[in-house]
Parts: structure tokens; C-alpha cells; sequence
């Protein structure tokens, strides 16, 4: 009797955590916990649908299930799939206040970067005495003039 007790006494203690959690996310993000709430009823009708695709095809056998019976059974997990693929997708993409954060992260990154990149030329430009990088003794050749065609091999 006092094993009852105590397993009455957790299932009510877990139920109202449940429940004061499923409160603060409501209070929190209210549209997000309606797609979460959706979604696990979506999922709980999806059991139910396989449950009872598996007594009806162990009562008249699988074989014998007619092509109403099979639509109905997999037309119902397939809206549970589709239901449970656009919750999961509404629950998990960023909210506005996540994406100006991202934008502003990457705005700080790129000022960061052309400060830095000032911050080199700045340097190099005082090493060199204001000019032109230091020449070390090797020969630039110029890519970007085209050869005449004239002097190419095989020609006279």
C-alpha cells in the first residue's frame, strides 16, 4: 500500500513539473510551445494510426485490408509526418531577435577585418618609407600583357 502511495505521489510530482515547465515555455515562447504541443499530439495520433493498422491487419489479416483501409491508415501517417516535419522546422529557425544578433555579429566580424587589414597596409606602408614594398632583387615579369602572336614558335 505504501508502494501505491509513493508511485501515485511521483506520477503527480512529474505531472506538475510537467506542467509548471510547459507553463514557463508558454509565458516564454507561446508560439513554439503550440508547435511543440501540435506536434507531440501529432505524433500520439501517429502511434494510434500504427496501432491500429497492426490490430486491424492481425484481425482480418494484412492481405485482406482493402484499399480504403490502407488510404485511411496512410493517409493519416503521412499528414502526422508532414505536421511533425513543419513543427519541428517552426521550431527551430531563429527568431528575429536570433537573426539581428547574427547580423550584428557578422557586421563587428567584418569592421574587425578592414581594421585589421588597415591596421597591416599602415604598418607595411611605414616599413617601406612610404613607397613600395622593399625590392628583394628578382625580376617581376608582367602576366598581364599578351605575347605577340607573331614571334610564337614555328613562326618566320
Amino acid at each position: 500500500m505504501i508502494m501505491l502511495f509513493w508511485y501515485a505521489f511521483v506520477l503527480v510530482g512529474t505531472l506538475a513539473l510537467g506542467a509548471l515547465a510547459l507553463l514557463f515555455n508558454f509565458l516564454v515562447a507561446p508560439l513554439r510551445t503550440l508547435a511543440w504541443i501540435i506536434q507531440k499530439i501529432a505524433g500520439a495520433i501517429a502511434v494510434l494510426d500504427l496501432a491500429l493498422l497492426a490490430v486491424a491487419g492481425i484481425e482480418v489479416g494484412f492481405g485482406n485490408l482493402g484499399l480504403k483501409e490502407g488510404l485511411l491508415f496512410g493517409g493519416v501517417l503521412a499528414a502526422c509526418i508532414v505536421v511533425g516535419v513543419l513543427t519541428q522546422w517552426f521550431i527551430e529557425r531563429p527568431t528575429r531577435l536570433e537573426r539581428r544578433e547574427a547580423e550584428a555579429e557578422l557586421r563587428r566580424r567584418d569592421m574587425a577585418m578592414e581594421d585589421e587589414i588597415r591596421r597591416r597596409m599602415a604598418d607595411r606602408w611605414d616599413r617601406t618609407g612610404g613607397g613600395a614594398a622593399p625590392h628583394d632583387g628578382r625580376e617581376v615579369i608582367d602576366t598581364t600583357v599578351a605575347p605577340d602572336p607573331r614571334s610564337g614558335p614555328g613562326c618566320r
